[in-house]
């Protein structure tokens, strides 16, 4: 009696997470490449320190430059899939896309050390609180935000994408 029941919860488990995750792949119709209301939601706004102390607001970033906001954390798999992929857009972009990646409450230490061996030189930024987390209602990493410059958030993808860095080619060059 116990096998059918626990098969059928693993079954409505499974089917739940794949129902999120369809639903967390949301491209945003782009709107000509001028910061202007698309209609879209506003991006929560924040101001965090990196790991160099200086402290970073997305206000300041996206008035330049159309943002990605990635959630993540060292213990993380798909987030460590997720991160080399970003570097190399990154690499390729930087000059028109700033990467704002967000560690989840770990330390200074921690976040460093993972950063200098893995070779990342895109901003990593430190949320100790988990509020920035919150702000932006992250419940799995990797969570990864395409913010336009006009302070809205465009597309939200949550999970490991293999063709990630192709992929944003796709979703950005609209907003640029």
């Amino acid at each position: 009696m116990k096998k059918p029941f626990a098969l059928l919860a693993a079954t409505a488990a499974f089917a739940a997470v794949l129902a999120v995750g369809a639903m967390a792949a949301k491209p945003v119709k782009a709107q000509g490449s001028k910061p202007k209301s698309s209609g879209n939601a506003p991006a929560p706004e924040f101001t965090l320190k990196d790991l160099d102390g200086k402290t970073v607001a997305l206000k300041d970033v996206y008035a330049k430059k159309v943002v990605i906001i990635d959630f993540w954390a060292t213990w993380c798999g798909p987030c460590r899939g997720t991160m080399p992929l970003l570097q190399k857009y990154w690499e390729k972009n930087k000059a028109k896309v700033e990467i704002l990646s967000i560690n989840e409450q770990e330390g200074d230490a921690r976040v460093r050390a993972f950063a200098e061996q893995a070779g990342y030189k895109f901003r990593i930024l430190l949320d100790l609180d988990g509020s920035v987390q919150a702000a932006y209602r992250v419940y799995g990493i990797p969570t990864l935000f395409v913010i336009d410059r006009a302070g809205e958030v465009r597309y939200k993808h949550v999970g490991y994408r293999p063709d990630l860095d192709t992929h944003l080619e796709e979703v950005i060059k609209p907003l640029l």
